[in-house]
């Protein structure tokens, strides 16, 4: 079966949960037997375009390889209000004349934001399903300034649900946000993300329960990510019998903060390489992920793969991987509830937290790369063009 996999950007090329995303579903496309042609963009233009050679190295060290492969940088203009979606357009434009110029056939397109929007717009007779990431414009703002940001894109995505052939959704909250917007729930489509099985440990190697209790965030210090209230909630903590201990992966979230406790903070700057991301994940206890609006955390299935316990925000498809079997739901994101969870992970008994470190490592064998991907196949396979 012939797919096109329309990104906009895949890892290592652009860093993202919804770029790394993409890596993964290409490479396990190709991997279960399907007929691949990747077309992905690169936003900086100090990096060389790779050559399908390159990626079929980077993919699958030439075992394997992609049909075709499609490299473009992300179109680029001065800074205006609605810069990015003007020029997505013209990134789905170039997507569009490429596959038509070339008169390719193709079973199906598998479009990542708002790359089909050319095709849907010229009502090309292809079959196309749509995955957005997080619908993050249907979600909580954190403040006035995505408050008002958001409204640049809510008219567009919903007119690409109306116009596109198939949804995917992660499920949850994602399905929920998508329902509201489409009348037609039959092609809504919910495939969650996944992990690579190699991350998934066989079995939980316990620290010493002497050791203090490890808390773990992964992300950036922006507004949407919670982080500044993570912040706020750690310096209330009372430095008299707190056993909890910090540590955090992301560029530049010891900049620029306030710090006013006596508890330890390990700040570990961006990790890019996976052997000493888990290196790291394997010294925690707990990941804390206390984000306004998700689509489904990749830190979180990281998280769990590695035998964490997790603190969550109920937002997109958390809430099928955490709950009170393996961490804690938070039902609005703020700092008495971020307090709350912290002091809630302090002091209940290690017989507790060890249990719900055990239920993420079970919970996550669902969610490997090598099960979601036959969802997908099931899918394909029963709404192929004929």
């Amino acid at each position: 079966m012939k797919i096109a996999l329309l990104t906009d950007g895949i890892t290592p090329y652009v860093t993202g949960g919804m770029e790394k995303h993409s890596h993964f579903l290409a490479k396990y496309l190709v991997l279960q037997g399907f007929e691949v042609d990747l077309y992905h963009c690169i936003y900086d233009r100090n990096i060389n375009l790779p050559s399908k050679k390159d990626l079929d190295f980077l993919f699958f060290e030439n075992k394997y390889s992609f049909n075709r492969v499609f490299s473009f940088y992300f179109p680029k203009t001065f800074y205006f209000p609605g810069h990015y979606l003007y020029n997505s357009f013209f990134y789905s434009k170039l997507l569009y004349k490429t596959i038509l110029e070339n008169n390719f056939s193709y079973d199906f397109i598998y479009s990542k934001g708002f790359t089909s929007w050319n095709l849907l717009r010229k009502k090309s007779n292809f079959k196309i399903a749509t995955n957005f990431h997080g619908y993050e414009m249907y979600q909580t703002s954190p403040n006035s300034k995505y408050f008002f940001k958001k409204y640049l894109f809510r008219y567009l995505v919903k007119w690409i649900i109306k116009n596109t052939d198939y949804i995917i959704s992660y499920g949850g909250k994602i399905t929920e946000i998508i329902n509201s917007l489409n009348s037609n729930y039959e092609k809504v489509i919910e495939i969650p993300a996944a992990i690579e099985k190699s991350w998934i440990l066989k079995k939980i190697n316990f620290v010493d329960d002497s050791f203090k209790r490890k808390i773990l965030f992964v992300g950036r210090n922006e507004d949407r990510k919670g982080f500044k209230e993570l912040m706020t909630a750690i310096n209330s903590l009372p430095n008299i019998n707190t056993n909890l201990e910090f540590h955090f992966i992301g560029p530049n979230l010891n900049s620029n903060i306030e710090i006013n406790t006596e508890l330890a903070l390990n700040f570990h700057g961006l990790i890019k390489d996976d052997n000493l991301k888990k290196e790291i994940f394997d010294q925690c206890d707990v990941l804390i992920c206390p984000s306004y609006s998700e689509g489904m955390p990749n830190v979180i299935l990281e998280a769990m793969s590695r035998g964490l316990a997790v603190i969550a925000s109920d937002v997109g498809a958390s809430s099928l991987l955490v709950d009170n079997e393996n961490g804690i739901l938070l039902d609005h994101v703020t700092i008495t509830k971020i307090l709350n969870s912290l002091l809630k992970i302090n002091s209940i008994s290690d017989e507790e937290l060890r249990s719900k470190k055990i239920n993420s490592l079970l919970k996550i064998k669902d969610y490997s790369w090598n099960n979601v991907i036959k969802k997908l196949e099931f899918f394909f396979n029963a709404n192929q063009k004929i």
